[in-house]
């Protein structure tokens, strides 16, 4: 017969076999190969996900694109931390010009000084944390 032996599998000619036995055996071999494959993708998965989520500072340090992120971050924060006082002022003159109460305010210190005065510092930072 047309077999041989090797230490872990055997090796059957073809020819000599059924066609249902060869439809049998290319069968397992499709099931083995798909599973060869699952498992090496399985392994490949989880080989790469723990280095997807592990966070490596150094890269972080050298990387262009983190500083200038940073960077952009904490401009726009001082930008709209400093300048809101000054936009809530402007917002309130602007609305007493379309109102029908007439001026309320003589110029843009009147108006400063009178929201710290009759409501409070804090007023001038109502809404700040909406934009930040």
């Amino acid at each position: 017969m047309g077999t041989s032996a090797s230490a872990s599998t055997v090796t059957v000619s073809q020819s000599n076999l059924s066609s249902d036995t060869r439809t049998l055996i290319s069968s397992m071999d499709n099931n083995n190969n798909t599973s060869e494959s699952n498992n090496e993708q399985s392994k490949s998965n989880k080989s790469t996900l723990p280095h997807l989520l592990e966070l490596n500072m150094e890269g972080i340090q050298d990387s262009r694109w983190w500083r200038a992120a940073v960077a952009g971050s904490i401009a726009g924060l001082c930008e709209h931390t400093l300048l809101y006082p000054i936009d809530t002022v402007k917002t309130r003159m602007q609305a007493v010009l379309i109102s029908n109460i007439g001026m309320q305010y003589k110029s843009f210190l009147d108006c400063f000084t009178q929201i710290v005065k009759h409501e409070r510092p804090m007023a001038l930072f109502r809404g700040w944390p909406a934009v930040v």
